[in-house]
């Protein structure tokens, strides 16, 4: 019995359907597998070098790498990519056969292998949106049970954390017994959760620093530690991207498209991979924005402060440049003499590209003499 391609579809809980198919496209292969039959039946077969391909699910990242521990080749699809190959009705076996079906095609992009240090940053991920999803429902939770007692503060996570320590806490504000002590108990609920979520931010920190592609994330300007981590844990290699523009549409960075008949259509964006990364990269972007404004600002001041100098250095140099002028002799070739900017025609002064010394009212000089510059009658009783 020769096998060309496995089809795997993954069960909820420990049911394994299997497909196989031959050389000639037909089904050799048909049956059902718990987890731990499933595994011993590929370990009978670890000479054959399998092509076994599964979708990209719960427990399929495991699952892959126990089987290619035994040699054998795995890939992992998408569901979007075996959809159109499934057949009749809807059934694990219809399932395992469209996903087997479905890696023979060519041009199908196969979903990256996570390795374990990866799936681990993610699960800390998962668990701080959790945890952070819980604060936030405390916070708005609280506000309204006090806003239905006359009791009101600003809105935002600081300004509650505030009002907590400085009133709620300290028994300033007037409740009764039942009310106290509920709120008490919310109190310390929000205070165990922010000190957790403390907790994970730090060990992501951590890793941040200690792991190469991350220091490289952190380079670039408007990522932090979030979001750094997110996409280290995101993307399993980042060289199955052929561009850019490839891992921003699997980030979800870019709107959805649903066109017919030559009309394009452009839909709200995709915000997915559990909005952790796709939010936070939305945030960076922004960040990045407003620090390209800042530094533009800081740049057009930078250049502003360089023109102030260098305008400072030309009004101290511009008295030696008029002390030049004076003692230097006219020229005898037969040409006309260049013309200096701030004297009439004919004035005889330094060659062109000599500054001139004399000076506006405001102090500022008047710039270099040229024999193209436009003459402008001097100001009474001045001479250069």
């Amino acid at each position: 019995m020769q096998i060309k391609q496995i089809g795997i579809d993954i069960g909820k809980n420990s049911s394994f359907h299997l497909v196989a198919l031959g050389s000639d496209g037909d089904i050799v292969l048909r049956r059902q597998f718990t987890r731990s039959r499933l595994i011993a039946f590929f370990k009978q077969r670890t000479e054959e070098h399998l092509n076994v391909a599964f979708e990209a699910c719960s427990g399929a990242h495991w699952l892959a790498h126990q089987l290619m521990a035994m040699g054998h080749d795995v890939r992992l699809l998408t569901p979007e990519s075996v959809r159109p190959f499934a057949k009749a009705q809807k059934n694990d076996w219809n399932d395992a056969l469209a996903i087997a079906e479905a890696a023979q095609r060519p041009g199908r992009h196969a979903v990256g292998i996570k390795s374990q240090e990866q799936m681990d940053i993610q699960a800390l991920h998962r668990v701080r949106q959790r945890l952070v999803t819980a604060r936030t429902a405390i916070v708005n939770q609280v506000r309204g049970l006090l806003r239905e007692r006359g009791l009101v503060f600003g809105s935002g996570r600081m300004r509650f954390g505030r009002f907590l320590r400085e009133q709620l806490t300290c028994q300033e504000i007037q409740l009764n017994p039942v009310c106290r002590t509920l709120f008490a108990t919310l109190a310390a609920e929000y205070e165990a959760i922010d000190t957790r979520i403390d907790e994970i931010d730090e060990e992501l920190a951590a890793f941040a620093k200690s792991n190469s592609a991350c220091r490289a994330l952190l380079s670039i300007p408007g990522v932090g530690v979030i979001v750094a981590t997110a996409l280290f844990s995101a993307v399993a290699n980042v060289s199955d991207f052929r561009s850019g523009r490839d891992l921003a549409a699997f980030l979800g960075l870019v709107p959805r498209q649903r066109s017919t008949g030559g009309k394009t259509t452009l839909l709200a964006a995709i915000i997915h991979e559990a909005s952790a990364l796709g939010l936070a990269w939305h945030r960076a972007l922004i960040r990045r924005r407003i620090w390209l404004l800042a530094a533009t600002r800081r740049w057009s001041r930078s250049c502003r402060r360089r023109q102030q100098l260098r305008q400072a250095d030309e009004v101290v140099g511009g008295g030696r440049a008029a002390s030049a002028c004076r003692a230097r002799p006219p020229p005898s070739s037969s040409r006309s003499p260049p013309r200096c900017a701030c004297g009439p025609a004919g004035s005889r002064h330094i060659r062109d590209g000599g500054w001139c010394g004399r000076r506006s009212p405001s102090g500022r000089s008047f710039g270099w003499a040229s024999s193209r510059s436009r003459a402008s009658p001097p100001r009474p009783g001045s001479s250069c």
